[in-house]
C-alpha cells in the first residue's frame, strides 16, 4: 500500500522544509483544490502542484474538489500524474475521463461518505482509481467515518478482478491503515496523522 500525504496539513510556513523532510517517508503528495462551491473551503489553485513538484520528486495528484471541474482542468500542471473529480460535480464524468487521458492525466473518481458506491459502476471502466472520501471532503482533521470501510469492503469484493486503484482520504491514522492495508487498498491519503507524527517513520509498516 501507497502512502500520499495531503498537503493541506503541511506547514505553510516551512513548507519546502516540511516537505523535504517528511519525502522519504511518503510515496506520493495529494493537492486538494477546493473552490468555495462545491465544498465550503477554499483552499489554493492546480498550479501549487506546479511549486510543489519543485520541492519533492515525488508523484503529485490532485483532486478537484470544485464544481464542473471541466473548468480547472487546465490549471493543472503536466507535472500532475492523477486527477481526481467527483461525479457529482460534472455533467459527463465518462466525457471528462477521456478529457483527461487526453491531456496525459490519470482520472480517478471520488465518492462522498454519503454516496452509495453503485452510483459509480458505469464509470469504472473509464477510471485509474476511486477515491473513497472517509471523512466530509472539504476539511481537513477529522475522524474517520466508520461505515465507509464496509463500503469500500463491498466495493472490492463487487470487483474482484478489477482494473482500478482504491484510494481512500480522510482521517487514516495507523488503526484505520492497517485495516485498510488487510482488505486490499493500494494507496491511502494521510494528512494530520502523517505531517504531525512525532515519527513519520512509523508508518513504515503500512507501505508495500
Amino acid at each position: 500500500m501507497l502512502i500520499s500525504g495531503s498537503i493541506l496539513s503541511a506547514d505553510f510556513l516551512n513548507f519546502e522544509r516540511n516537505i523535504r523532510e517528511l519525502e522519504p517517508y511518503a510515496d506520493a503528495w495529494h493537492v486538494d483544490v477546493m473552490d468555495g462551491h462545491y465544498v465550503p473551503n477554499i483552499s489554493f489553485g492546480p498550479q501549487f502542484a506546479a511549486y510543489l513538484a519543485k520541492c519533492s520528486k515525488l508523484p503529485v495528484s490532485v483532486h478537484l474538489m470544485v464544481k464542473e471541474p471541466e473548468k480547472f482542468v487546465s490549471l493543472v500542471p503536466k507535472t500532475v500524474r492523477e486527477v481526481t473529480f467527483h461525479q457529482e460535480a460534472t455533467v459527463a464524468p465518462v466525457r471528462f475521463c477521456a478529457m483527461l487521458r487526453e491531456m496525459n492525466f490519470l482520472p480517478g473518481i471520488s465518492i462522498g461518505p454519503g454516496v452509495h458506491e453503485s452510483s459509480i459502476l458505469e464509470v469504472l471502466p473509464f477510471v485509474h482509481h476511486v477515491l473513497f472520501m472517509s471523512v466530509e471532503p472539504g476539511f481537513g482533521g477529522q475522524s474517520f467515518i466508520e461505515p465507509v470501510f464496509e463500503k469500500i469492503k463491498r466495493l472490492v469484493k463487487l470487483c474482484p478482478d478489477r482494473n482500478f486503484e482504491i484510494w481512500v482520504d480522510g482521517g487514516v491514522d495507523m488503526f484505520w491503515g492497517e485495516k485498510l492495508k488487510e482488505i486490499g487498498t493500494d494507496l491511502v491519503v494521510m494528512g494530520s496523522a502523517f505531517f504531525k507524527a512525532k515519527d513519520p517513520g512509523e508508518f513504515g509498516k503500512l507501505r508495500g
